[in-house]
């Protein structure tokens, strides 16, 4: 099924550092959507490809809106320094794909 450009989404940041000194403690996304009512899922995985994380499932979107990840992984713990891929998806409601996009982000700390 080709993917059409009905809409979009981008990273605040292409970095973020979860150490809760103030500064750059999540990582905020936007999007863009064509038209109202799609169901979103955004998933972040890491550099093996590994899904981590499911920020959200199906979820009603509205024509823009915004999201954010703390750095942590489904199972609770924090993840590890490095880079994470975040993909976004919409779909329509009668479940045809609307928009896919993937950004890549940067979880940086101390060390």
């Amino acid at each position: 099924m080709p993917v059409t450009a009905n809409g979009s989404f981008a990273l605040e940041g292409e970095l973020f550092s979860p150490d809760m000194d103030g500064y750059l403690d999540v990582m905020q996304a936007t999007y863009n959507m064509a038209q109202p009512s799609c169901l979103g899922t955004v998933r972040i995985y890491d550099e093996r490809g590994r899904l981590i994380r499911t920020l959200f499932k199906n979820q009603l979107l509205g024509s823009t809106g915004s999201f954010s990840w703390n750095g942590v992984k489904d199972d609770q713990t924090k993840a590890s320094i490095g880079i994470y891929v975040v993909v976004f998806e919409a779909f329509s409601l009668d479940g045809g794909l609307m928009y896919s996009g993937r950004k890549a982000v940067t979880l940086a700390g101390n060390l």
